[in-house]
């Protein structure tokens, strides 16, 4: 188990509206007939990557955030800590301010940053996501933010029954569940409450919206090795601690032993999302006995576990969702310029992307 927290911003800078050319090809046609009335609409901020970058630099280091991850423009690596450098914010940010021109500064599509910070009982992994354009009415600037619990975590020498040993009284009993879990949702909620106050000091915002989740890990096989547990390649997904940064592997032993210590000791969920131990979202609990989701216990394979689970889980993962035969979408969704059209075809029933069927062209 782990807290999420999301913070979209919406910074204090105009806007404009562009329209952007559809990717597909029959909307592509309906674009160029239409004289791009139908076309999909953006927003596009006009802050400079340098300028929003400083203004991050010091809302974080006002906190005492100052330990950078990683820096990406564009999909660019600009700087990634493979060493877990500490204090490395100000520096980083020094060397990309002198490494891109004014050019790259102010065309970029994306900024994509990853902060650490230790404070209390938590190690945080900080995701911040800066997009030049999106669409019209979401946030430009999305903050995602993982407590990881330190107590917890593993060091050399730490042996998946000593582990489970010191997590055992948390389990004790619900009682005992609730109060822990109490004290830290406070915790995190506190410091995600600290976060917002230093973006609207330091980043001329217009709103900030917050919001906090639990999230349980379900183990993918018995936790005997915690290295074997943790064999696969890790890969970005929609959650910062999925990303196989430095030391983040570290906190997945206790992830996979809180499923199963939960799932044996009949604790009451509320209000959680399930994942795999690859950052796929399984689905969504709101008050249920964990022992009545078998994907929780590690002696269950995904599979296995995700049979009935509809029952007491609102599935989301795409390999558990019942299959349709019907796409409900159409190839060109639209917007309030561009008239009503219906252009579903019954032929591309059977594919949901459009992306290499015949029937539709494709790209």
């Amino acid at each position: 188990m782990y807290f999420s927290g999301k913070l979209t911003v919406n910074p204090s800078q105009v806007s404009q509206i562009q329209k952007v050319v559809p990717q597909k090809a029959f909307k592509r046609m309906l674009y160029h007939l239409t004289a791009g009335l139908v076309s999909d609409q953006e927003e596009q901020q006009t802050f400079t990557a340098v300028a929003i970058l400083q203004q991050f630099n010091h809302a974080f280091r006002q906190m005492g955030i100052d330990n950078l991850v990683r820096l990406a423009h564009d999909d660019m690596d600009m700087y990634l800590d493979t060493e877990g450098k500490q204090g490395d914010l100000k520096e980083a940010l020094d060397q990309y301010d002198l490494s891109i021109n004014e050019a790259m500064s102010e065309v970029f599509q994306q900024l994509f940053l990853v902060l650490e910070h230790e404070q209390d009982t938590f190690h945080y992994l900080i995701e911040i996501d800066i997009n030049r354009t999106h669409a019209v009415g979401t946030y430009p600037i999305e903050i995602k933010v993982n407590g990881l619990l330190q107590e917890f975590r593993a060091t050399p020498g730490t042996s998946v029954n000593s582990l489970r040993k010191r997590m055992k009284e948390i389990f004790a009993s619900q009682q005992e569940y609730d109060a822990y879990l109490e004290a830290r949702s406070l915790e995190f909620t506190t410091f995600l409450s600290e976060i917002q106050m230093a973006l609207k000091k330091y980043v001329r915002v217009d709103d900030i919206q917050v919001t906090m989740k639990q999230h349980l890990v379900a183990p993918r096989q018995k936790i005997k090795d915690f290295k074997k547990v943790n064999d696969a390649p890790r890969r970005q997904t929609a959650e910062p601690v999925y990303g196989d940064y430095y030391g983040s592997s570290d906190f997945f032993w206790y992830f996979l032993l809180w499923s199963d210590l939960a799932h044996d000791h009949h604790i009451h969920i509320h209000e959680a999302e399930v994942f795999t131990d690859e950052g796929d979202l399984l689905g969504t609990v709101d008050n249920i006995d964990a022992n009545d989701l078998p994907v929780l216990n590690e002696n269950t394979t995904y599979e296995e576990g995700m049979e009935g689970a509809t029952e007491f889980m609102d599935v989301q993962h795409e390999d558990y969702q019942p299959k349709t035969t019907y796409d409900d979408g159409s190839w060109f969704d639209g917007d309030s310029s561009g008239g009503d059209f219906d252009l579903t075809d019954a032929s591309c029933s059977s594919c949901s992307s459009c992306s290499s069927c015949s029937s539709c062209g494709g790209d």
